[in-house]
């Protein structure tokens, strides 16, 4: 009798513990899919974000290339200082990537993966 009731608590113990793995892997896929839904949300947003963004600075270097032109009496002289001054921005930007672009996102992805645990 004390072996049967040693074998009921082995096998209760023995579910338990399926339940706790099962329950600790359907948190992962739950979290997985919370982590990638938020990603997901960001990349687009950063995309609308960028091509709208696009459209507004190519109108304003048109408006402002075409006022230069004006002013100077020269179009093409006000393009090609347009041009120079986005040239010098992008220049900027790119010697700026690691601390406006990839310091950002490692931060982001540390904290979205492993923000939650404790």
């Amino acid at each position: 009798m004390g072996e049967e009731n040693r074998n009921g608590r082995l096998e209760d113990i023995q579910q338990t513990i399926k339940d706790y793995v099962n329950l600790r892997v359907d948190e992962y896929k739950l979290k997985g899919v919370e982590n990638f839904s938020i990603l997901s949300n960001k990349v687009l947003v950063v995309l609308i974000a960028t091509m709208l963004g696009a459209v507004m600075l190519q109108l304003l270097g048109f408006a402002v290339a075409f006022m230069i032109g004006e002013i100077t009496g020269s179009t093409a002289l006000g393009f090609g200082i347009t041009a120079i001054v986005f040239a010098i921005a992008l220049i900027a930007i790119y010697a700026k990537r690691e601390t406006l672009f990839l310091n950002r996102m490692v931060k982001m992805y540390v904290k979205m993966f492993f923000g939650n645990r404790k």
